[in-house]
């Protein structure tokens, strides 16, 4: 019987290839992106499982009293004290950061130079490919990979060396030991360089790290048992009090630990986590509705085109009746033909997962997809249960439908079919209301990103570039630099700036603790940016000196901390200084559109204090400026490399996310309207047969059905072209910065 099953269900494919490809390649489709969406969600949760002792590896994380944010970084000393006082922990080791100039030969870099504790490379399982670790030796250096074809192209890096802080005036001459494989990026730690935690330095020399008063970037513990972290957790909290006496200023609340497997999804939630965030859970959910969207239209229009080319089988169906055959049996049979379709539309998307995954690991550039079958039963797991749910979602309704009807209907002729049921008009609507969706999200990332592109961000962000500088005489040649510029509109000196630099500091009003944003500007920097003063007289000539306690504060710190009270000539305390507020600045970006906007003090310095020289100009002379700014940087610090910047690169990150959610959607914009034009088909297919039954030239069996089916409504072709044309459009229109291959 099965035999007879398959002969039958490949002779009707083979009879029907339109309707075969319409559905093997909308079904392959889908589950190319399911395939693709199920590889992103595992990818998303095996950050860090690769260590060989993830189970027993923990951060240390903490709360911090007040306002009970938790935190990433942790006290230096903790993770040298817990292991001899705790009996759970086994180990701890440590990992702090700092950008540095880098020096060989006549090539100067600027990196970020990560320094761990000699038992780092102990704990966690990052290979070395060559040389040796030496980690314990203050004089080596470990490279990865990347940066060993860097420095050295095809030379060994081996023995070679490099000077780190060599734009101070003590730099220190290492020598790499050792290359390691670079970090895959699946990993929470990445780093290029890795040395001794006692090479770093602070301006007046190596820091203390057996002291409470620094934190690293992070601490981790690693356990006896993993069944141990509740004892080990509680036995934390007594170090908060010498903690909390070394820095009265950050009390911790309650000590945390942190399961290395899950820091990266929750990464987001933690202030300063200094360490490298896993995939955004809309990267993740998106694409697991996307993939739903696709394979219920899919399956819908499998179940509409079946119902559509099922006219031809009826005669088919009723012989096999009378013949003695069940109901039963046929909805087999036209089951295992609907699984035969899955498995070849399968076979379809397995081909299709490999290029879209490339395409999306080309689209963000932190995923590493990687589509595998033979080793993953997992995913073959997962193919499996969607393939057999696919089959029973697109070819349960229609196997039952073609399948109850009567013989007698069928031959004498007064069975009326098509798509004039309930259910099938449900299944048309409910394909109308996903195509709807898809065009509604798509525009609503590309509106979006629009919008982070051109929205007021409280300051003018589209007409400056600046450069950060190591000392005032530098910001002193380049001001006299670039007032002698015709394109140069205005210029400015400050020590912080927004979007690149700024501290975080806790204040105290009325008794209470209070965190800020806390900026450190000149006296004409706020006019440059053209950050407006909306209340109060702002600062006072005397302000310049620096040597005053008058700042500025932006409506939410207006509205946080004062609670809306009048806040010009309210005082607050920070680092034993009563300051009083003398004027109210209109709210700002001050980082990520992606971040929600927070207090801010603005605090005037005087010119011995500037760090950054910002420009003004026209648009259309940006890039023009910016070359002079390097020119200018060549003749004052040839041995540095250039620290330019433009201000659009404060959101050049979420207009890079908003760009590709654009692009993604751009690119598929049309596919919930494709759906809905095979739906129109398979209307039209069903609406011609029920004219052709009616006027009684029914196809009989065995008899080609397809030429029935060739004068199809002429809006088909219509709309393709038309909902082409938005497509280009909406790229052209909201997503400029994509090329044009992606249109």
């Amino acid at each position: 019987m099965l035999n007879n099953y398959i002969k039958i269900a490949l002779r009707h494919l083979r009879r029907n290839g339109r309707y075969m490809l319409i559905n093997v390649l909308g079904l392959g489709l889908a589950l190319a992106f399911c395939i693709l969406s199920f590889t992103n969600y595992r990818f998303a949760h095996s950050f860090d499982q690769w260590h060989t002792d993830t189970d027993r590896i923990f951060r240390v994380e903490f709360d911090k009293a007040g306002n009970h944010i938790l935190h990433g970084t942790c006290p230096a000393t903790l993770t040298e004290v817990a292991p001899a006082n705790i009996p759970g922990v086994e180990a701890g080791t440590r990992i702090d950061s700092r950008g540095l100039t880098i020096k060989h030969g006549e090539n100067v870099f600027n990196e970020q130079v990560h320094f761990v504790d000699e038992n780092f490379l102990d704990v966690f399982d990052f290979p070395l490919v060559r040389g040796q670790k030496r980690l314990n030796d203050r004089n080596a250096l470990l490279i990865t990979e990347r940066m060993a074809l860097k420095f050295f192209g095809d030379q060994d890096p081996i023995g070679q060396q490099l000077t780190l802080y060599a734009d101070e005036p003590t730099p220190m001459v290492l020598t790499i030991s050792g290359v390691l494989k670079n970090a895959p990026k699946n990993s929470s730690i990445f780093f290029n360089f890795l040395t001794h935690l006692e090479n770093q330095w602070q301006a007046d020399g190596p820091v203390v790290y057996d002291s409470w008063k620094w934190f690293v970037d992070a601490g981790f513990l690693r356990l006896r048992h993993p069944s141990d972290v509740k004892k080990v957790e509680q036995a934390l909290q007594t170090y908060r009090a010498p903690q909390n006496q070394a820095n009265l200023d950050w009390p911790v609340e309650r000590y945390r630990l942190k399961p290395i497997a899950e820091m990266a999804l929750d990464a987001r939630d933690v202030r300063w986590n200094n360490l490298r965030s896993g995939t955004p859970p809309s990267a993740i959910w998106g694409n697991i509705v996307i993939a739903i969207m696709l394979l219920l239209t899919a399956c819908l229009n499998f179940a509409n085109t079946t119902i559509a080319v099922g006219n031809s089988r009826l005669r088919e169906m009723g012989v096999r009746k009378v013949m003695g055959g069940t109901q039963g049996q046929l909805m087999r049979q036209l089951l295992a033909e609907t699984l035969l379709i899955c498995l070849i539309a399968l076979g379809v998307g397995m081909v299709l997962a490999t290029p879209v995954a490339d395409w999306y690991n080309a689209t963000w550039k932190h995923l590493d997809l990687q589509i595998s079958y033979l080793d993953n039963p997992s995913l073959l797991l997962f193919l499996g249960l969607t393939v057999i749910g696919t089959t029973l979602l697109a070819g349960a309704y229609p196997a039952f439908y073609i399948s109850a009807f009567n013989p007698s209907s069928i031959f004498r002729g007064t069975l009326r079919f098509g798509g004039a049921s309930l259910f099938t008009r449900i299944m048309m609507g409910m394909q109308v209301a996903i195509s709807l969706m898809a065009l509604v999200v798509g525009f609503s990332f590309a509106n979006n990103a629009e919008v982070q592109r051109t929205a007021d961000a409280g300051y003018n962000r589209q007409s400056l570039v600046g450069v950060e500088l190591p000392n005032v005489e530098a910001f002193r040649e380049f001001r006299d630099a670039m007032q002698k510029n015709p394109k140069v509109e205005a210029v400015a000196g400050t020590r912080h700036h927004i979007g690149f630099s700024f501290r975080r500091v806790t204040l105290e009003h009325k008794g209470a603790a209070a965190e800020s944003m806390w900026l450190e500007a000149g006296k004409d920097y706020l006019s440059l940016v053209e950050t407006k003063v909306i209340r109060g007289p702002g600062f006072s000539p005397v302000s310049e000196t620096g040597s005053n306690a008058e700042v500025l504060v932006n409506e939410t710190f207006a509205k946080e901390i004062l609670q809306g009270q009048e806040p010009v000539g309210r005082f607050f305390t920070f680092d034993s200084t009563r300051y009083r507020v003398a004027g109210v600045v209109r709210d700002f970006m001050i980082d990520s559109p992606f971040d929600p906007v927070t207090p801010v003090i603005i605090h005037q310095v005087p010119e011995e204090q500037f760090r950054f020289c910002i420009v003004k100009t026209k648009p259309e002379n940006l890039n023009a400026v910016y070359a002079n700014l390097e020119e200018v940087w060549k003749k004052t610090l040839p041995y540095k490399p250039f620290n330019g910047f433009y201000q659009s690169e404060v959101i050049a990150e979420a207009l890079e996310v908003s760009g590709k959610h654009c692009q993604y959607h751009v690119d598929f914009f049309p596919g919930g309207f494709t759906a809905h034009d095979q739906r129109l088909v398979c209307h039209c297919f069903a609406e011609r047969l029920e004219n052709v039954s009616r006027a009684g030239h029914s196809p009989g069996i065995g008899r080609k059905s397809w030429p029935y089916f060739l004068p199809v409504k002429p809006e088909f072709p219509g709309r393709l072209v038309f909902f082409s044309g938005c497509r280009r459009v909406a790229g052209a229109r909201f997503c400029p910065g994509i090329d044009e291959q992606h249109l």
